[in-house]
């Protein structure tokens, strides 16, 4: 199994592999690597059951890796409001929070 902060180096790569996607509008590169996430999301999991020291390593790239979520959360969140204005709807349209919540796009 591999150790904390290494699936965390990888999701933080991943992260910006996802954020570069969503700049670009790019649909499918952001689902191949959100599907990556999801992967290291389930190995991150198990990797928190088993008993590791939380190092301050550990501790940076849990932050950096949130900074990272807000980030596409904003950008994510952005580019489905622009996109429903360029539509003409005006519906509210849920979307995710990083945290895994729903919440409503309103403009």
């Amino acid at each position: 199994m591999r150790d904390l902060s290494e699936i965390l180096r990888d999701s933080i790569a991943i992260a910006e592999e996802q954020l570069e996607a969503a700049r670009k509008l790019d649909a499918p590169t952001l689902q191949e690597t959100t599907g990556f996430r999801r992967e290291l999301l389930f190995e991150l999991e198990v990797a928190t059951k088993s008993p590791q020291a939380v190092t301050f390593e550990v501790e940076e790239l849990v932050h950096t890796l949130h900074e990272l979520d807000a980030r596409l959360e904003r950008l994510l969140t952005a580019g489905v409001a622009t996109i429903e204005r360029l539509r003409g709807g005006d519906e509210d349209v849920p979307v995710y929070t990083h945290e895994g919540r729903i919440k409503r796009n309103t403009p």
